[in-house]
Protein backbone atom coordinates (compact mmCIF):
# COMPACT_ATOMS: atom_id res chain seq x y z
CA UNK A 1 0.00 0.00 0.00
CA UNK A 2 1.48 3.34 -1.00
CA UNK A 3 1.12 6.72 0.63
CA UNK A 4 -1.73 7.89 -1.61
CA UNK A 5 -3.80 4.81 -0.72
CA UNK A 6 -3.09 5.35 2.96
CA UNK A 7 -4.05 9.03 2.84
CA UNK A 8 -7.27 8.25 0.99
CA UNK A 9 -8.28 5.75 3.70
CA UNK A 10 -8.03 8.34 6.48
CA UNK A 11 -11.32 9.76 7.70
CA UNK A 12 -10.10 13.34 7.99
CA UNK A 13 -13.09 14.96 9.68
CA UNK A 14 -13.37 12.34 12.47
CA UNK A 15 -9.58 12.44 12.96
CA UNK A 16 -9.56 16.22 13.39
CA UNK A 17 -12.68 16.09 15.54
CA UNK A 18 -11.06 13.50 17.85
CA UNK A 19 -7.81 15.49 18.04
CA UNK A 20 -9.71 18.65 18.96
CA UNK A 21 -11.80 16.78 21.56
CA UNK A 22 -8.68 15.30 23.15
CA UNK A 23 -6.95 18.70 23.12
CA UNK A 24 -9.99 20.46 24.59
CA UNK A 25 -10.42 17.90 27.37
CA UNK A 26 -6.74 17.98 28.32
CA UNK A 27 -6.98 21.78 28.20
CA UNK A 28 -9.85 21.54 30.70
CA UNK A 29 -7.63 19.59 33.06
CA UNK A 30 -4.81 22.08 32.51
CA UNK A 31 -7.17 25.02 33.19
CA UNK A 32 -8.38 23.46 36.45
CA UNK A 33 -4.82 22.87 37.62
CA UNK A 34 -3.77 26.38 36.63
CA UNK A 35 -6.78 27.96 38.34
CA UNK A 36 -5.82 26.21 41.58
CA UNK A 37 -2.34 27.67 41.31
CA UNK A 38 -3.37 31.22 40.44
CA UNK A 39 -7.06 31.90 39.79
CA UNK A 40 -7.68 34.17 36.82
CA UNK A 41 -10.25 34.70 34.11
CA UNK A 42 -7.74 33.67 31.41
CA UNK A 43 -8.05 30.03 32.48
CA UNK A 44 -11.43 29.94 30.73
CA UNK A 45 -9.76 30.22 27.33
CA UNK A 46 -7.03 27.63 27.90
CA UNK A 47 -9.05 24.62 26.61
CA UNK A 48 -9.73 26.38 23.31
CA UNK A 49 -6.14 27.50 22.83
CA UNK A 50 -4.76 24.13 23.85
CA UNK A 51 -7.10 22.24 21.48
CA UNK A 52 -5.87 24.18 18.44
CA UNK A 53 -2.22 24.24 19.55
CA UNK A 54 -2.16 20.52 20.34
CA UNK A 55 -3.70 19.64 16.97
CA UNK A 56 -1.01 21.59 15.14
CA UNK A 57 1.85 20.47 17.38
CA UNK A 58 0.97 16.79 17.56
CA UNK A 59 0.14 16.61 13.86
CA UNK A 60 3.50 18.09 12.98
CA UNK A 61 5.39 15.82 15.37
CA UNK A 62 3.48 12.79 14.06
CA UNK A 63 4.41 13.57 10.47
CA UNK A 64 8.04 14.36 11.32
CA UNK A 65 8.41 11.21 13.43
CA UNK A 66 7.92 9.19 10.24
CA UNK A 67 11.01 10.87 8.76
CA UNK A 68 13.27 11.61 11.74
CA UNK A 69 14.19 8.38 13.56
CA UNK A 70 14.41 9.47 17.20
CA UNK A 71 11.48 11.87 17.23
CA UNK A 72 9.26 9.09 18.61
CA UNK A 73 10.68 9.96 22.05
CA UNK A 74 9.31 13.51 21.78
CA UNK A 75 6.07 12.02 20.53
CA UNK A 76 5.85 9.85 23.65
CA UNK A 77 6.52 12.82 25.94
CA UNK A 78 3.84 14.82 24.15
CA UNK A 79 1.40 11.95 24.61
CA UNK A 80 1.77 12.39 28.37
CA UNK A 81 0.49 15.95 27.94
CA UNK A 82 -2.65 14.87 26.10
CA UNK A 83 -3.42 11.64 27.95
CA UNK A 84 -4.81 13.52 30.97
CA UNK A 85 -7.90 14.40 28.95
CA UNK A 86 -8.58 10.92 27.58
CA UNK A 87 -10.87 9.83 30.45
CA UNK A 88 -13.09 12.83 29.73
CA UNK A 89 -13.25 11.97 26.02
CA UNK A 90 -13.91 8.32 26.92
CA UNK A 91 -16.91 9.21 29.11
CA UNK A 92 -18.17 11.73 26.54
CA UNK A 93 -17.92 9.09 23.80
CA UNK A 94 -19.85 6.59 25.95
CA UNK A 95 -22.63 9.07 26.70
CA UNK A 96 -22.84 10.58 23.18
CA UNK A 97 -21.48 7.92 20.77
CA UNK A 98 -22.74 9.63 17.59
CA UNK A 99 -20.75 12.84 18.09
CA UNK A 100 -17.24 11.40 17.80
CA UNK A 101 -18.22 8.28 15.79
CA UNK A 102 -15.66 6.08 17.54
CA UNK A 103 -16.37 2.40 18.04
CA UNK A 104 -13.45 1.57 20.33
CA UNK A 105 -11.85 4.42 22.26
CA UNK A 106 -9.81 3.33 25.26
CA UNK A 107 -9.73 5.26 28.50
CA UNK A 108 -5.96 5.89 28.10
CA UNK A 109 -4.24 6.19 24.71
CA UNK A 110 -0.49 6.69 24.58
CA UNK A 111 -0.57 8.18 21.08
CA UNK A 112 -0.44 11.95 20.72
CA UNK A 113 -2.46 11.79 17.49
CA UNK A 114 -4.98 9.05 16.79
CA UNK A 115 -5.79 8.63 13.11
CA UNK A 116 -9.30 7.41 12.30
CA UNK A 117 -9.63 5.32 9.14
CA UNK A 118 -12.71 4.66 7.03
CA UNK A 119 -14.38 1.36 7.94
CA UNK A 120 -13.55 -1.36 5.43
Amino acid sequence: MNTVDTLSNIAWFPTIKLALARGFSSGLVLAVVMSWQSPSFDAVFIPFYWAIFSLLLFGTVHLLSKVIPFLWMASFLLSLMIIVGDPIVYVFNRIFPKILDLADFKILNFHPLIIVYHPE
